[in-house]
């Protein structure tokens, strides 16, 4: 009886053993997407109960130097700057190796932490009016050209990057209205639609940031929204009748 008792401990703990190996070596990877500049904070897994974690973190694009020893490291945004026009890959690894009553030290598989840097955007906004009479003929038309700020051209985002999305505020303007791609960075009030003639000039704005089309990932790249205002001014046109015109006579 005691044998076969000790036979099931050693299996228990056997099998401990396994199931914590294998919580270490699961091989995987992640990808966060972030705006140049932005300090990130990857985080390594939690060590079960009973367990002791050990971290590795190594700089995968700097010949794989060791980077720290602690659970979390932190990525300064000076780190992850990007002055190109498209987005650009930082890619770090991460080792665990674990110590315990009963459990094998092995380390784990190498886990990937790639960081997806997205230029940072400036945009401005121009109108095809800065004044406009209220005849009801005119539409005012807001254009917001956008560059990577530090490339000072546009963004280049093509399939899996994801696109631009514009955000404009202003009289005339329905709440929450958007518009999505690089091409559509244009937006038309309808000339009916136009705020009553003031002598303050209307404030009109263009936000732009990226559109996320990627599944999967934890987006956090809302520093790369950058926005510009424009100002046009509603005027009256004066009216001429037969009330207001007058004629001399000699």
């Amino acid at each position: 009886m005691k044998k076969n008792q000790s036979i099931k401990m050693m299996l228990a703990v056997i099998a401990l053993g396994i199931a914590t190996a294998t919580t270490a070596n699961a091989q995987n990877s992640d990808t966060s997407k972030v705006c140049s500049g932005q300090t990130t904070l990857p985080k390594g897994p939690d060590a079960p109960n009973g367990t002791t974690y050990s971290y590795a973190w190594f700089d995968a694009q700097n010949s794989n130097a060791a980077l720290a020893s602690t659970q979390q490291i932190t990525i300064a945004g000076a780190t992850l700057s990007n002055t190109t026009n498209a987005p650009k890959q930082f890619i770090y690894k991460l080792v665990v190796s674990e110590s315990g009553a009963g459990i094998s030290a092995c380390p784990s598989d190498t886990f990937y932490k790639v960081v997806l840097v997205y230029p940072a955007l400036s945009n401005t906004l121009t109108t095809n009016y800065t004044t406009i009479c209220t005849s009801g003929q005119q539409n005012l038309i807001l254009t917001s050209p956008t560059t990577a700020t530090a490339a000072g051209t546009a963004p280049v985002l093509l399939g899996n990057y994801g696109t631009l999305k514009y955000t404009w505020t202003g009289n005339g303007i329905a709440a929450n209205t958007t518009t999505t791609g690089i091409a559509n960075n244009t937006y038309t009030v309808n000339a009916a639609n136009l705020p009553a003639a003031s002598p303050t000039p209307y404030t009109y704005s263009a936000a732009v940031s990226y559109a996320e089309t990627i599944v999967g990932v934890s987006p956090a790249i809302d520093g790369c929204t950058h926005s510009a205002n424009a100002n046009v001014t509603i005027s009256t046109a004066p009216t001429v009748s037969n009330t207001n015109v007058t004629t001399t006579f000699q």
